[in-house]
């Protein structure tokens, strides 16, 4: 069977001792009083659980909305501008998300002007019309008079920019709610789409009451600023992020659950006789454990070896094909350069030195190893002897 690669869903599934701190920073969010907009940075790479760590927050927030009376439960959004990358219409998307998330939350007290002055706000950034529910409802005479149903945009209704965001602040600040914004897979963005998110988050989106969660690979962003602006990708990023985390490490010890549960299926269907425990511990402590630095790296060895090994268990050694199969995954030009090169490896050589027990020490090992011209070190018993006129006999001890 194959792993997906799905992040967790519940603390339930949690393996990397994270629900603590995903706990931790839901209630830092919930706790914060100052009205002001607050940016919240989850730093991390590729594969370290950014987005596990993410649901893990948001089952927090939902067990705390359930001991907190209607006017006080956050109104959360969980967006993946990943979903809309390179359709030129990431803000409006963003915009439209949050309008259904509100216009969702049946206790939310004026609700019906705040999501009409969101559309408005939305409107002059996207230059969409308003959505037809929200045009203003034409009279009788009106609607004889004037059969078409043309477009409204915010700019019709008389009122600038300023004036809306300026009401729908104060609405917002008459809530109890907090407005809880979770940004997934910024890192996944083209340049200027890093940019356009950073600008909801500071300039656009920056109301009151209103919490952001941005989780990202800090270097990778940074780098791609620069790459965009050539210069202060690092200040950029500080100047939006207020409240910076780096995700917590994969301690080893959990890694090796991890792993030692999912090879453990596999290794339990190999024939006692066929498996040797000493041969895989040798193997596994000497060079296999220090390739694993996250999840994703377990989930794309084991998903390797359901496939290849299944097909291949009754003519090969499970320990020989569990290395070989861990540097086809993880250092794959070496693995292409054993299989373009197998005689080297698996052909054997009839003429050879044998070792002569009645030589001393410094004389077995001066025979036992040669130099090539290029100093890489070849064993003399992998030469023929027809062919030792072709390296430079110089013993290296």
């Amino acid at each position: 069977m194959f792993d997906a690669d799905r992040p967790i869903l519940t603390s339930s599934q949690d393996q990397l001792e994270r629900a603590t701190f995903a706990k931790y920073l839901a209630r830092c969010m919930l706790d914060h009083k100052d009205p002001q907009s607050l940016v919240v940075g989850l730093f991390g790479g590729w594969g370290v659980g950014k987005t596990s760590i993410i649901n893990l927050i948001y089952e927090e927030l939902n067990f705390a909305a359930t001991n907190l009376e209607d006017p006080e439960k956050p109104i959360v959004l969980n967006f993946s501008p990943w979903s809309y990358s390179g359709q030129n219409q990431l803000i409006y998307n963003f915009f439209r998300r949050l309008s259904s998330t509100l216009r969702s939350v049946t206790y939310l007290e004026n609700a019906e002007r705040i999501i009409y002055l969101l559309e408005l706000y939305v409107s002059y950034f996207t230059h969409q019309p308003l959505p037809k529910p929200l045009r203003p409802k034409k009279g009788f005479l009106e609607k004889i008079i004037n059969r078409s149903d043309h477009e409204l945009y915010a700019w019709d209704t008389g009122r600038d920019l300023t004036q809306i965001k300026a009401e729908l602040n104060q609405l917002l600040s008459q809530q109890k709610h907090k407005i809880i914004i979770m940004i997934d897979n910024i890192s996944r963005l083209y340049d200027y789409e890093i940019k356009q998110i950073f600008q909801i988050v500071k300039s656009m989106g920056d109301y009151t009451n209103t919490v952001y969660l941005l989780a990202l690979d800090k270097d990778h962003v940074i780098k791609l600023l620069n790459k965009m602006d050539g210069f202060g990708g690092e200040e950029y990023v500080e100047k939006v992020v207020q409240l910076p985390f780096d995700i917590p490490p994969i301690l080893q010890h959990n890694l090796e659950k991890i792993f030692f549960d999912r090879i453990g299926s596999i290794i339990e269907t190999i024939p006692s006789d066929a498996w040797n425990n000493e041969y895989w511990s040798d193997i596994y402590y000497n060079s296999l454990k220090y390739l694993f630095e996250n999840c994703r790296d377990i989930t794309r060895y084991i998903n390797t070896i359901n496939f290849g090994y299944s097909r291949l268990h009754d003519v090969v050694n499970p320990v020989d094909f569990f290395a070989i199969t861990a540097i086809e995954v993880f250092a794959p030009d070496i693995y292409t350069g054993i299989r373009d090169n197998k005689d080297l490896f698996t052909d054997l050589l009839d003429n050879v030195y044998m070792l002569n027990s009645t030589l001393s020490f410094h004389q077995q090992n001066s025979n036992s190893l040669l130099l090539y011209p290029n100093h890489a070190k070849l064993p003399v018993n992998l030469v023929s002897k027809g062919d030792r006129s072709n390296y430079d006999d110089r013993p290296i001890f």
